[in-house]
């Protein structure tokens, strides 16, 4: 069972991943559908959980069994949990029963001469046991319900993951992607789980991971309070403030002040690095946005400039991520942007405006305006000017983009309200403003006189350069 979590960064891009290791200025992590990404924790926006899903257990065996009752002498490291005599047994009893829920569980299976190990499911009123591990040649689902479906899974050696999504409207297991057992009518509360261990002799048998989870449909972005540091929010919506200083299977360790404080999976909602530069290279060719599988039917949106597309690879030239390899099975839909340049200008997150605000990157305002001389010798066809910003509200003092000391459009235009979610704000050049060479851009916020304004979050600007569609 992989924990997933899912990576929110520039432009509306995100990406389910596992969160492999973190470091002082980059982050680990690895998708569904490739090995690794190596990715900036400045250009990270947050990360969330899997979508729809708070765990509430979630165990990889990593060090110990100090969450669970036991039962006998397993034992637990490294990624495994072990059991290998009769009545060894681990349990989860939860304070409240969970009304709807998934259980997850990933474990080596093969034929066993007599270790049989069950998953038991102690609903109110009914209980159901799942063989995952013994000497029949099918997995066995034992309870006084009737199914509605019961497939016949067969028994081999290798590696299963069995997902028990339940609510009050039905039950559903399956092996994989095979259904082993379901039924239309649901359950009651869930009260608690159970791995356990029966049979003669000391045979092992090996778990990898479980997870417990709850339906979580609160999936709206929340402002932070302070983005000058990185953050953790619970489920019942605290927030704490320091630094993130390590993540893995267990949770994150979170650095206040001089103390150190661990927060496993159940007890984090979301968190997000400290907003800071974020270094973007130039991309050219025929840029897309893409819709990739992830797993457990999420879909992935990012994108870039196609390098090469093959029968078996798109290889996608990323800003930030440099080349990216997507196996062509897993790319669901392409959408065609423009051929030509992306071009970086600024991406060092600025508060325009003319009072400190709470919930920027940068709380102190730097001044009402920025302006950044470039120099692009590219003929176009087209240029756009691209605005990545928050706060951004429509009834707000006027935040004006200007090229060439002319006004291109104002972002209020194009937002709904102020709130701390980045947006990409696109506004065309007109071909006569627009010259072969330097040319200067400017975004300035415009309050009336005498006002003092919050103003914009300014993230980054990058030009479009369109030579062709």
């Amino acid at each position: 069972v992989r924990l997933w979590h899912q990576v929110h960064f520039g432009h509306g891009e995100l990406v389910q991943v596992e969160i492999q290791q973190v470091h002082a200025d980059r982050f680990d992590l690895r998708p569904a559908w490739t090995n690794f990404f190596d990715f900036p924790r400045t250009a990270i926006e947050r990360v969330t959980g899997e979508p729809g899903w708070q765990p509430v257990v979630f165990d990889a065996f990593a060090d110990g069994l100090a969450q669970w009752e036991r039962s006998g002498e397993p034992r637990a490291n490294g990624g495994r949990l072990l059991f290998n005599g009769d009545g060894q047994a681990i349990a989860k009893e939860f304070k409240l029963p969970l009304d709807a829920g998934r259980v997850s569980v990933n474990w080596q299976s093969a034929k066993t001469k007599t270790r049989r190990v069950h998953l038991i499911l102690d609903f109110q009123g009914e209980v159901i046991r799942v063989e995952l591990i013994g000497p029949d040649d099918r997995f066995v689902v034992a309870t006084a319900l009737k199914p509605d479906q019961a497939g016949k899974v067969r028994r081999e050696l290798r590696q299963y993951a069995l997902a028990a999504e339940f609510s009050r409207d039905g039950l559903t297991i399956c092996i994989d992607d095979l259904v082993l057992w379901a039924r239309a009518a649901g359950v009651k509360g869930l009260r608690s789980i159970r791995l356990e261990s029966s049979g003669d002799g000391d045979e092992k048998a090996i778990l990898n991971s479980v997870q417990v989870a709850r339906p979580n449909a609160n999936s709206a972005s929340k402002p932070w309070a302070d983005l000058t540091s990185d953050a953790v929010r619970a489920p019942e919506g605290d927030e704490t403030f320091g630094s993130v200083r390590s993540a893995n299977t267990a949770g994150i360790v979170f650095r206040v002040k001089d103390k150190e404080i661990p927060f496993a999976w159940p007890d984090v909602a979301e968190f997000a690095f400290r907003r800071d530069k974020v270094v973007e290279v130039k991309t050219v060719g025929e840029h897309v946005r893409l819709r990739v599988r992830s797993a457990n039917g999420v879909r992935d949106v990012i994108e870039g400039a196609v390098a090469a597309y093959d029968g078996k690879l798109l290889r996608l030239e990323h800003s930030l991520l440099g080349l990216v390899h997507i196996p062509r099975e897993q790319v669901e839909e392409i959408r065609f942007d423009f051929h030509g340049q992306r071009v970086p200008v600024d991406s060092m997150p600025r508060h325009l405006g003319s009072r400190p605000a709470f919930g920027f990157a940068v709380v102190k305002p730097e001044a009402l305006r920025f302006a950044k001389s470039i120099n692009v010798n590219a003929a176009a066809k087209e240029t756009h000017v691209v605005v990545d910003a928050a706060q951004v509200d429509k009834n707000g003092a006027p935040a004006e983009v200007l090229v060439n000391g002319e006004v291109i459009g104002t972002l209020n235009r194009l937002a709904d309200r102020g709130d701390q979610t980045v947006r990409s704000y696109r506004l065309s050049v007109p071909a006569n403003l627009w010259r072969s060479g330097v040319n200067d851009l400017e975004v300035r916020v415009r309050p009336p006189e005498g006002a003092t304004v919050n103003g914009i979050d300014l993230r980054a600007i990058r030009l479009e350069l369109v030579v062709g569609r």
